[in-house]
């Protein structure tokens, strides 16, 4: 959408979506999402890691829900992730499984980049093959891509509903927003205000297909007597509350940081350069009373409200969360990644503002967007938030920014620009990489093989989610609903138990005190100082 359409609204004097060269354009912006696409899918092949552990549980999750349904509709693994998941994780070894759902998010980065160009394109954004650009150039976002994350397919979901409300189709848009609840838990605040607006335009059927993904999860659960003996159904977790200090809580600033890690500094700084330029468009000739009116009025506007609003209102929500932490947010910038795509259209609208930038305000913007650089660059520097080299290029980076803020010299901008792309392309080939197993995890293949040698015909088990995966064993994690398996008492005689130090819960030592066993010994690892210790259960 350009700056005259909003200022004009409901009259649209934007770019027209069926000019000439739309066609070439298109192509254009297919081939640079496939050949990014291609990138991913060969690292998601050539990858035998994850970027964190909850990425190999959700895996395990999917892969055995084949034989447990009732893990489809497990409150840690999300139904709006292990049900599509699901549909390929079964296939072959369990690491055949875990590559092929690798390869289903890349598939949905790639679908997700395709349909936020379209929705650029609906919106008239002159530059609208700037938003997947930017979007696959979020080093996080791509890091993410080929990893079994919750974060990326709620991007999907995100952006599709944004696109069918664009084609006005509402009811449609509706059904697909309602998955992000049951996919990312937060996510229901967004659903509020678009729920309010159903509400007052009287569109009943659109507020009540937003519930309707949580309310079908909740009543499955409850035919099916999923809740376990607290009785607690999955909209509970709402409600429920835990002690900040089991994962800690943050500083006000602490998302901000994390948000420029998500969006790069650069594209932060284009996002509300972006927002603020439609904001300060709409207002054009009227107060924000006026502006609000005119943007509700059209579909464009309100599409517009729901992304500036998505996209900020994201970091807002994870910022309070985080502080107050009475719902165990870890604070993980991969948290902000389901609001990328709405990032990436505020930041082509960005790019907008500071190619074209209206009738007398040419320096204006382009200052303002140099002042924005030279502050997120001095906030990520001075928190110590990035590494020495980054800091050293984004240090560099502030002082031609703030040149270019002090004189308008089209060199200090060109220089601006590189030091620019040059750390954001760093940056990107930094993350641009297979995710490999890390000493520890290593630590725990290697132990399991010797066992697995030296005690042939001994049930092996463990808390940890790599002892399911290289002993491809139906994960056996407690759930809401189900006893504790892997709890020694559960165990025949001469089970091994390996306990790991990361994933280890001290009542499972505590429980096999209380049963006759013996230490077999102990496994470390000399540079992590993490440890293994290993169990039998005798008679």
């Amino acid at each position: 959408m350009t700056n005259a359409t909003i200022a004009n609204l409901p009259v649209s004097a934007g770019r027209s979506v069926d000019e000439p060269g739309r066609g070439r354009r298109d192509r254009f912006a297919a081939i640079c999402i496939l050949a990014i696409t291609a990138v991913g899918a060969i690292l998601a092949i050539v990858s035998d890691g994850v970027y964190m552990d909850d990425d190999v549980t959700h895996y395990l999750i999917a892969r055995t829900a084949w034989s447990r349904p009732a893990l489809l509709l497990d409150e840690w693994g999300r139904p709006g992730f292990t049900i599509p998941y699901a549909a390929v994780a079964w296939l072959g070894s369990v690491h055949a499984g875990f590559v092929a759902c690798r390869l289903l998010s890349v598939a949905l980065m790639g679908a997700t980049a395709w349909l936020t160009y379209r929705a650029a394109r609906h919106l008239e954004v002159p530059y609208p093959a700037a938003a997947p650009v930017l979007l696959l150039a979020s080093p996080l976002y791509f890091h993410l891509s080929f990893t079994t994350t919750t974060e990326t397919i709620a991007a999907f979901y995100a952006i599709a509903a944004t696109l069918l409300l664009l084609r006005g189709q509402r009811w449609a848009a509706a059904a697909v927003l309602a998955m992000l609840p049951v996919t990312r838990h937060e996510l229901i605040v967004l659903l509020v205000p678009v729920g309010l607006y159903f509400l007052w335009r009287r569109d009943w059927v659109a507020a009540m297909l937003l519930a309707w993904a949580e309310i079908a999860w909740n009543a499955l659960v409850w035919a099916m007597d999923l809740q376990g003996p607290s009785g607690q159904l999955p909209i509970g977790r709402y409600f429920a509350t835990a002690d900040a200090g089991i994962l800690g809580d943050g500083a006000p600033w602490h998302f901000v940081v994390r948000w420029m890690a998500v969006a790069g500094i650069v594209g932060a700084a284009l996002a509300v350069l972006g927002a603020g330029s439609m904001i300060a468009e709409a207002r054009q000739g009227g107060g924000w009373r006026d502006a609000l009116q005119r943007m509700l009025s059209h579909r464009q506007g309100r599409v517009t409200l729901l992304i500036i609003g998505g996209a900020f209102g994201l970091v807002a929500l994870h910022t309070w969360l985080y502080m107050v932490n009475t719902h165990l947010s870890g604070g993980y910038a991969r948290f902000l990644i389901p609001a990328a795509p709405w990032t990436a259209i505020c930041a082509a609208w960005g790019v907008s503002a500071l190619a074209k930038p209206a009738a007398g305000r040419r320096w204006h913007v382009r200052r303002v967007f140099a002042a924005i650089l030279t502050i997120a660059g001095a906030i990520a520097l001075g928190l110590g938030e990035i590494s020495l080299v980054s800091g050293i290029a984004i240090a560099c980076f502030t002082v031609a920014a703030l040149a270019a803020a002090i004189w308008p010299w089209r060199r200090a901008m060109a220089t601006c620009t590189a030091i620019a792309v040059i750390m954001w392309t760093g940056h990107w080939l930094a993350l641009a990489q297979p995710h490999r197993l890390n000493q520890d995890q290593l630590l725990i293949r290697q132990t399991l093989a010797e066992l697995r040698h030296t005690y042939p015909d001994h049930f092996i088990t463990g808390s940890s989610p790599w002892i399911q995966y290289f002993l491809d064993h139906p994960v056996n994690l407690p759930r809401w609903y189900d006893p504790l398996p892997w709890e020694p008492v559960n165990h025949p005689v001469q089970t091994l138990y390996v306990y790991d130090q990361t994933h280890g819960k001290s009542y499972v030592l505590e429980e096999m005190a209380k049963l006759p066993h013996r230490l077999i010994g102990h496994r470390s690892h000399a540079k992590t100082e993490h440890y293994l210790s290993i169990y039998e259960r005798l008679p």
